[in-house]
């Protein structure tokens, strides 16, 4: 029986086409980033925040009073008591005003650069898999031709081992189940960019534009593990939160610092004739040996202390985070060096080449030497795509990435291009071909 793999056409030619007829590049992709719903959300507290006075009265509150004596609007009385904040609570409230906006803002941001790094690592995700599901494709065609030319072996060789048969079509099978899973992989990354992009045309992300390992290696050679934590926004986001933390606590103890309780400036009408008898001034104080709100006060520092603990944490995470990405990377562009220099002078492609010439070459010998260049081919592959993710999660973690004007790190340096308004400096782009329907026998 034939059985027919899922083809692709339909993940790269939507059905829905705007009317605009655009097609979905990773620029067009990465600024899709700015228009998620998360950051829609949250834009609102942001500009709510923006537009919040940032002035902060001296007084607590004004109270006015009236009080009527026997029913006698004769002799009515009025009053105004002001309370007043603590020594110091003004200033400090303010700096709790200005350092939330603050906040705001940085968790706006770090919002945004974890939208963003989702989506680079989505396309890196839709294109590895694809380009693995068209490498064994090519494999599933190299161990069919294998199993086709052991079964006529297995007729005409009273010799041979059934077992090599059997090894062979165990292969075959587990590769086709392994290209069912990476068709599925496919259709959910296609699917989770339909919903983050909506629908194009098509999608067009041009893998022959990807950043190269050797470009990469180039790209992070000035970033510096000690001064990169700086421009983390993450980090930031962080270090804002523990300032706000501490203004709390200091609000609290300004608090406590209100020796003034209260001023009350009294008339009473009764009295009108005698100005100094009809005014009075009443003045309140708090004794400064009662502390009621001591557990209050260390609440906060107890908040203060944990934040600023958070802080240093993540500081000192973000440092190794650092070094060890950018010891993994050298290690692995090294290797990938190692894997591209090989592979012209690797004793597989020159008995190829050298095979291919000769005439009553055993077919199984051949075959064998191209499912090695394969493998080997895809083990090149996949330690690329790794080192672009690596070198993505860099980039996040050392404040790049999101830094404006924004770049596609994923592509080479030198091109720009326009997308929506936002422009993109390109510092690596993959055109992606429908995939033919293969047939498995």
């Amino acid at each position: 029986m034939k059985i027919f793999l899922l083809t692709f056409i339909t993940a790269f030619f939507f059905s829905a086409t705007l009317t605009n007829g655009e097609s979905l590049t990773i620029d067009r992709f990465l600024a899709t980033a700015e228009k998620d719903p998360q950051l829609q959300s949250h834009s609102e507290l942001v500009e709510y925040m923006e537009a919040s006075p940032e002035s902060t009265p001296y007084l607590d509150r004004i109270e006015f009073r009236t009080e009527t004596e026997e029913f006698d609007i004769e002799k009515q009385k009025y009053a105004l008591r002001f309370y007043p904040r603590g020594w110091g609570e003004t200033e400090i409230s303010k700096k709790i005003s200005e350092t939330t906006g603050e906040a705001v803002r940085t968790e706006h941001e770090s919002l945004f650069d974890t939208v963003l790094q989702n989506r680079y690592l989505l396309a890196l995700d839709f294109l590895e898999n694809l380009s693995l599901l068209n490498m064994n494709k090519t494999l599933l065609a190299v161990y069919e031709d294998e199993v086709s030319v052991l079964k006529k072996m297995s007729v005409s060789d009273l010799s041979f081992d059934i077992r090599t048969l059997v090894s062979a079509e165990d292969r075959y099978v587990a590769l086709q189940l392994e290209l069912v899973k990476l068709e599925n992989n496919v259709n959910g990354i296609i699917e989770k960019i339909k919903s983050i992009a909506g629908d194009y045309e098509e999608i067009v992300f041009d893998e022959e534009k990807l950043t190269d390992p050797e470009a990469i290696g180039k790209l992070i050679q000035d970033i510096q593990s000690v001064e990169s934590t700086d421009n983390n926004i993450h980090l930031r986001y962080q270090h804002v939160k523990t300032e706000l933390a501490e203004s709390r606590y200091k609000f609290e103890e300004a608090k406590n610092k209100k020796y003034l309780s209260s001023l009350n400036v009294e008339y009473d009408s009764a009295k009108d004739g005698n100005t100094e008898k009809a005014v009075s001034v009443e003045l309140g104080f708090n004794l400064p040996f009662v502390n009621s709100d001591r557990e209050d006060i260390n609440r906060r520092k107890r908040i203060w202390f944990d934040e600023k603990l958070a802080y240093e944490e993540e500081k000192r995470e973000t440092s190794e985070k650092i070094r060890s990405l950018s010891a993994s990377l050298d290690r692995l562009i090294r290797q990938h060096r190692i894997l591209v220099s090989r592979k012209p002078d690797s004793n597989a492609e020159i008995s190829f080449k050298k095979y291919m010439k000769m005439e009553g070459i055993n077919p199984l010998t051949l075959l064998k030497i191209k499912e090695s260049i394969l493998e080997s081919d895809m083990r090149l592959n996949r330690t690329a795509y790794l080192i672009r993710r690596q070198y993505i999660e860099l980039m996040s973690i050392t404040g790049r990435l999101s830094e404006k004007p924004l770049k596609n790190w994923l592509e080479v340096r030198g091109q720009r291009s326009e997308v929506r308004g936002q422009r993109f400096d390109s510092p690596a782009t993959c055109n992606l071909q429908p995939l033919t329907p293969l047939e498995i026998r």
